[in-house]
């Protein structure tokens, strides 16, 4: 069997011919996602499926980003290993880094490194809350927010008795309002302790460590902000762990939404729990008969041209030229090719069907994105929200050269 060195490098040379991008050492953590799935595809090539020498390399990672945080200095917050970045992704280096630490923690709530890790990001927190890039509106990584809010509310139930009545009051109503923001058996669980001991304060002390439970297995249950920074590793280092279940409920209006930097806090000191900002269903817009007629017009005009010398009809979207293959193309029951009529429905707003069942499925993205980390985190909660019957405005974050 060939050494794992050899398959890489011919592995490089087979994409590189059929025209994939492959992620050079000047891009680290592009680099390091490639090395990490040509490990899974030996260790399959070599029969071991149950991919053993996995967990230690996921653990050294982890170990690797928990340590780099830990000394990390004030200028370097966001450089986290292994989120080693351009500085337009550092927001996500931080909030994808967090989401691990802080799911690596709930699995482990006894490790002081990692409490200490989580810990050290509060000033980082604070500042994109105030930002308008961390909280329950659109697009502030809602996941994310509600993690660090159960740890914060979390550090709270610990020190109970040193609340007085009015912020106890205040936490338990924050931390309501919180929890009905996922829809999840253990989070239900958890909001009925809370409402409970809400309704009766003298059960505190009887139900505290169930209270600490259930708080526990609602966090494991929250949804992935960044499922390819945290699925794997999560899965890998612990094998019990089957992933969350739980489904964000659809996200405020903006005219409900506020400012980040305005929530309130319910607590003492330096622990928080930010004041939670009510939900409001979205429902889906019926489309204009207009549009549809435009829609329909376009679509026939385009399918007017053929690609010379195949007979085969040109895929017309601008995502086909990175994200697809040559080989692929539209018909005339659909102007887009497969993985095309994938990111336009995810990313242009698209609403056309066709017969040849070309609409997004995780199973399809994680096929077609995952080796564009960012591109498949945002598909991966834009199909959530699809799911939840939320109208998609178009994204033009999506790379194209």
């Amino acid at each position: 069997m060939q050494s794992f060195d050899v398959f890489c490098a011919e592995e490089m040379l087979r994409q590189k011919r059929k025209g994939v991008e492959v992620p050079s050492p000047a891009q680290p953590y592009e680099h390091y996602l490639w090395h990490r799935e040509a490990r899974r595809r030996w260790d399959l090539l070599r029969g071991e499926e149950n991919h053993s020498s996995l967990p230690d390399e996921y653990k050294s990672d982890t170990e690797t980003v928990v340590s780099g945080i830990m000394r990390r200095n004030p200028s370097e917050e966001s450089r986290t290993v292994p989120h080693v970045l351009n500085s337009e992704n550092e927001v996500r280096a931080i909030l994808s880094s967090l989401e691990l630490l802080l799911r690596l923690f709930f699995l482990d709530p006894k490790d002081k490194v990692l409490l200490a890790a989580v810990g050290g990001f509060r000033t980082t927190v604070s500042e994109l809350r105030s930002k308008g890039l961390l909280g329950c509106k659109n697009g502030g990584c809602p996941e994310v927010y509600i993690l660090y809010e159960l740890f914060s509310f979390r550090k709270l139930l610990l020190q109970w008795i040193r609340l007085n009545t009015e912020q106890q009051k205040a936490a338990l109503e924050t931390a309501i309002a919180l929890v009905s923001k996922i829809r999840s058996p253990k989070y239900t669980e958890l909001e009925t302790l809370l409402k409970e001991v809400r309704a009766k304060s003298s059960l505190f002390s009887e139900y505290l460590e169930n209270i600490l439970h259930c708080l526990t297995q609602a966090s494991l249950d929250t949804p992935y902000a960044f499922p390819s920074v945290c699925s794997d590793v999560m899965e890998a280092v612990y094998h019990h762990f089957t992933g969350p279940s739980g489904i964000l409920l659809p996200e405020v209006s903006s005219q409900e939404s506020g400012a980040a930097g305005n929530d309130k806090t319910a607590s003492p000191g330096r622990v928080s729990v930010g004041n939670v900002i009510g939900v409001s269903r979205l429902t889906r817009k019926r489309p204009n008969s207009d549009s549809l007629v435009r829609e329909e017009k376009v679509y026939n005009l385009k399918h007017n041209t053929i690609v010379t010398g195949t007979g085969h009809i040109s895929c017309y979207s601008r995502y086909h030229a990175r994200y697809s293959t040559p080989e692929k193309h539209a018909s005339k029951e659909c102007q887009f090719c497969v993985v095309c009529h994938m990111m336009e429905t995810l990313f242009n707003g698209y609403t056309g069907s066709c017969c040849w069942s070309h609409a997004p499925t995780q199973r399809k993205i994680t096929f077609h994105l995952k080796r564009y980390p960012e591109v498949y985190d945002a598909a991966m909660q834009r199909f959530a929200k699809l799911e939840r019957g939320v109208v998609l405005e178009p994204y033009g974050n999506v790379p194209l050269g």
